[in-house]
């Protein structure tokens, strides 16, 4: 049986997944000494999410369209919405936060690089 390169992409997800599940379960200070270590390295974290993203999102525009795309996105947006309700005081500071400082210039690629997505996602949608 051969995998997809999408395909491979799940599996790695799905196995991520079930580590940190049961690293919360199991041994919860080893996996936030992990996510303490990555965000200490922000600038590397984000270099290397960003070829990730780019090409998981690559090979999805090879099995599906961008309206998928955006249809998945916005399931994992309310998903990760329910998610972050759980802590409202929290996130509430953060947001305060955010929206105190200036974009930094990754935010502003995120920003046109999702104006991007919308608009293509539109102009397939209405032609």
């Amino acid at each position: 049986m051969t995998l997809a390169a999408l395909e491979v992409a799940v599996l790695i997800l799905i196995l991520a997944s079930f580590i940190k599940i049961l690293y919360l379960i199991f041994n919860k200070k080893a996996w936030w000494g992990f996510v303490d270590k990555f965000y200490r390295k922000s600038v590397l974290s984000t270099i290397i999410l960003l070829v990730l993203a780019a090409v998981v999102f690559g090979y999805l525009l090879l099995e599906i369209t961008i309206v998928q795309v955006m249809a998945a996105l916005a399931l994992a947006s309310l998903i990760f919405a329910i998610a972050f309700l759980q802590y409202p005081k929290e996130m509430g500071e953060f947001a305060q936060k955010v929206y105190r400082k200036r974009f930094s210039v990754v935010q502003v690629i995120f920003v046109i690089v999702w104006i991007f997505i919308c608009l293509s996602a539109l102009v397939i949608i209405f032609s």
